[in-house]
């Protein structure tokens, strides 16, 4: 899917996401920032992927709220196309403890 594809609903849980994933480990690498790019890029608005990601980064208040916004997402199209850019920017370097268990918890809340 491209990012036009996704509803505003689900565009705002991928970038929420991301940006969860990416403050996992409290270091944002120039690997992270160069596979955020890339997504970017690969669904095909940059431009709308960065300011989503900073509207996320202004109104997503906190854990219970990311969570909300990814429970939000029904749509197996958009929760396979959010998935697996999360897989890919916790491949951007060894993949934490930290980042897994945020990728097992999504794949259980959306498997629910």
């Amino acid at each position: 899917m491209t990012f036009s594809e996704l509803t505003p609903q689900e565009r705002l849980a991928l970038a929420a996401l991301s940006r969860a994933m990416v403050r996992l480990d409290r270091n944002y690498s120039d690997e992270e920032s160069e596979r955020l790019h890339r997504i970017a890029e690969e669904l095909g608005d940059p431009e709308g992927f960065w300011d989503t990601l900073e509207q996320a980064e202004q109104t997503v208040t906190g854990p219970d709220h990311l969570r909300a916004i990814a429970l939000a997402v029904t749509r197996a199209e958009a929760r396979t196309t959010i998935l697996e850019a999360l897989e890919g920017l916790a491949a951007a370097e060894a993949a934490s403890k930290a980042e897994q268990s945020m990728l097992t918890e999504l794949r259980g809340l959306w498997a629910a």
